[in-house]
């Protein structure tokens, strides 16, 4: 009896043993699992932070040219309406003139007459209540329309190479049909960076419209600023019969060379 109570405890203090043995394996392990779980939160981690950086990436946008005027500053700037400022019904430019308008189309009016369009500059009440000189285009025909290419004297102001803006308070009120009228806009051919022509809104309200343009490099007489009707091939457009165009203050400011308007930053966030 004796010796199976000894082998009865001896086989008890081996069992108890070998449980010891393994719970210090166990935790001799729990390390390694700490690490591995310290190592993928990291990684969690760097993940959000990857994804935190790209959310942060705010979306850019090219920079329109009178926004970039914005940032420069201005050399210098004159009012282009003033007395005597048009060139009457003269066709060919008049240096430091507003040009003045062509004659009417063959087929305008009643018996094929033609009729050139008004183009005068007087004194007048302004839009703002005060007193000023005002450029008017207009038709007293009663058919028709007016083959007119309104403005292109005054590109002598101008050089070569040069960021400008071209301030215009007018109003156009329309006449005759769609068919005999191109839109009225404003516009440079000389414009080394495409800008569009802005359309004026034919409502008969005054409103003021900025068109900025660098002019080209080869910059020539034959070059031409123009507020007046377009078809989008040529100088030339058609003004419908009873048609007016009325202009209060062109302003023409210069922003300097092309240098400084190439050290911007060409884009804006969204």
């Amino acid at each position: 009896m004796k010796k199976i109570t000894v082998i009865l405890l001896c086989l008890l203090l081996i069992f108890s043993l070998t449980l010891t043995a393994c719970s210090d394996q166990n935790t001799s392990a729990d390390p390694d699992d700490s690490d591995s779980a310290g190592t993928s939160d990291l990684a969690d981690s760097s993940d959000s932070a990857d994804s935190e950086k790209n959310s942060d990436a705010i979306p850019r946008v090219r920079k329109t040219l009178n926004q970039l005027l914005e940032e420069l500053s201005l050399q210098s700037s004159e009012e282009l309406i003033t007395k005597d400022c048009s060139c009457g019904d003269k066709w060919s430019p008049v240096d430091g003139k507003w040009g003045g308008p062509e004659q009417e189309g063959d087929a305008a009016n009643a018996g094929g007459q033609r009729v050139a369009a008004k183009h005068i500059c007087q004194e007048g009440t302004r839009s703002d209540g005060s007193n000023g000189y005002i450029l008017t285009v207009s038709s007293d025909a009663v058919s028709g329309y007016h083959i007119v290419g309104n403005i292109y004297g005054i590109t002598s102001l101008l050089k070569p190479d040069m960021v400008y803006q071209l301030t215009v308070r007018c109003r156009y009120t329309p006449g005759g049909n769609d068919i005999e009228a191109d839109n009225m806009v404003i516009r440079s051919n000389s414009n080394a960076t495409y800008e569009d022509p802005i359309i004026i809104n034919a409502d008969g309200e005054w409103a003021t419209y900025t068109y900025s343009f660098v002019t080209t490099l080869d910059l020539n007489e034959n070059d031409y600023l123009m507020i007046g009707p377009y078809n989008g091939n040529s100088i030339f457009g058609r003004m419908a019969h009873g048609a007016k165009l009325e202009i209060e203050s062109v302003v023409l400011s210069c922003y300097g060379n092309t240098a400084a308007l190439d050290a911007l930053d060409p884009f804006v966030a969204q």
